[in-house]
């Protein structure tokens, strides 16, 4: 009798330890997929941010052309126009990274309506998503110079 009772405390603590490693690889298993989530979100976020500051980058960068226009200077230097307004679709050098994220600059300046709209656009590291934040400013002459009146971010 003492073995028979030898044998079944055995084949309960084996399912025992195979309930435990079973719990352990779920709660590891859930932490890992939180930790994934949370890195993606991180990313994306980041990305996000980098799409805001290139297309900010774009509003400085067509006020800088509106006030050498305003002084008398060569403005709009590379840049495309149609009708009244200057388009620029290449990003610039000074705003390239040096990264493996290509990030895309779009900006169009207006001088009839003083109107600047700059969207930044940078994929995301997984690929699945772009990352886009447009700007639009609209602009106002102090002096012999522009400065930006009011803008809203999208």
């Amino acid at each position: 009798m003492n073995a028979k009772a030898a044998q079944n405390k055995q084949g309960f603590a084996l399912a025992t330890a195979m309930l435990y490693i079973a719990i352990i690889t779920a709660i590891l298993a859930s932490v890992i997929s939180l930790i994934l989530s949370e890195y993606r979100i991180t990313k994306y976020s980041t990305a996000r941010l980098q799409a805001f500051y290139i297309a900010e980058a774009g509003i400085d960068l067509a006020l800088h052309e509106f006030n050498k226009e305003a002084a008398g200077a060569t403005a709009w230097t590379g840049w495309i126009k149609r009708g009244a307004a200057h388009y620029l679709e290449t990003t610039p050098d000074v705003l390239r990274q040096e990264s493996a994220t290509v990030s895309k600059l779009s900006v169009v300046a207006d001088p009839s309506a003083l109107t600047i709209v700059a969207c930044g656009s940078v994929p995301s590291p997984a690929g699945s998503m772009v990352a886009t934040r447009t700007i639009t400013a609209s602009l106002r002459c102090v002096g012999h110079a522009y400065a930006i009146q009011n803008w809203q971010e999208k």
